[in-house]
Parts: structure tokens; C-alpha cells; sequence
């Protein structure tokens, strides 16, 4: 008997998100509102909404998430630390100034691949916009993982604007 892998889809996700952003926990397929966000999953939900085939929930629900996820990520840099603050409560209150070094990474990643893969030109501007703010602070990470989460969004981002001196930069810095 040959099996039939199942296709990933994109409709847990949207369960598992309102219009803040995707929730930290759930108890099965339920929210689970006591943890609120982190920026950490709402990085990894908008990296899986550019590269998730979008046939199940349709072109237009995968672009209301991507817009979700970035917004939630814009409000989470901290310009004034030069960090991302990483958890929020359900009550939309950050709960700390700023956030691990791992949450900075991965919100890099993020954009970089959001400024390499996403569907709208608008899109792809703004992150390329908030990578330029906030890749010269990857310098003043100390964690290893974080640097290999900031550098697979200096790559992505590579992919699509292969002359960006900044994802180059960071690069060859870490």
C-alpha cells in the first residue's frame, strides 16, 4: 500500500492567529490566550506564509497573515535598544524592553527572507527597509545560533538583491 504524504496547509495557522499575530501556545488546535505572542513564532509563522503552497487557504488569507506577522514584528524593534522586546501579553503590553538574542535572530531571518521571497513588491520594501535598521546591530550578538539565524537572512535576502552591502556585511562580520 503506498501511502500518500499529507500536503502541509496553512488553516492551523490561522487558527492559531488573530489580528495581533500568531499565539505563543494552544491546548491542541485552541489558542491558548494565557501566553500571548512572541516574536520568535511570529518570525518562523511569516517565514512558513511566504514558502507554505497558499491552494488550501487562498492567495488572499496568506497575504492578511503576512501582513499580520509583519506588523507584529515592526512593533516588536526597539530602535532605542537596538533589540527586538520578544514577548507580549494577550493584553497586546510587551512584557520586556528587549528580548533574547535567539528572538533577534530569528526576527532577521525573517525579514530577510520577507525581503527575498515575499509576493509584493510593498512588502519586499519594507523589509528591506527594517533589515538595513536592524542588521548593524547583529555585531552585538554573543550567541552562535543567533548569528546562524541573522545569517540565513542575510542569505535569503541575497537570493533576490545580490549586491546588498549590508546582508554582505553582516555576513562576513559573523
Amino acid at each position: 500500500v503506498v501511502r500518500e504524504e499529507p500536503r502541509p496547509t496553512l488553516k492551523a495557522v490561522m487558527r492559531m492567529s488573530d489580528s495581533c499575530g500568531i499565539f505563543q501556545h494552544g491546548i491542541f488546535s485552541v489558542p491558548d490566550r494565557d501566553h500571548g505572542y512572541c516574536l520568535d513564532d511570529n518570525a518562523r509563522a511569516l517565514i512558513l506564509a511566504h514558502r507554505a503552497p497558499a491552494d488550501d487557504v487562498g492567495a488572499v488569507e496568506v497575504d492578511r497573515l503576512v501582513a499580520i506577522y509583519c506588523a507584529f514584528i515592526q512593533h516588536a524593534w526597539n530602535p532605542d535598544r537596538g533589540r527586538f522586546r520578544n514577548f507580549m501579553s494577550y493584553d497586546r503590553r510587551w512584557l520586556e524592553e528587549v528580548g533574547s538574542e535567539d528572538s533577534f535572530g530569528r526576527g532577521l531571518w525573517a525579514i530577510g527572507v520577507t525581503a527575498g521571497e515575499a509576493a509584493r513588491p510593498d512588502i519586499r520594501h519594507w523589509a528591506l527597509h527594517l533589515f538595513d535598521q536592524v542588521a548593524p546591530h547583529a555585531a552585538d550578538l554573543g550567541s552562535q545560533r543567533s548569528w546562524a539565524f541573522a545569517i540565513l537572512g542575510a542569505e535569503a535576502l541575497l537570493e533576490t538583491h545580490e549586491r546588498h552591502a549590508r546582508a554582505r556585511a553582516l555576513i562576513a562580520d559573523l
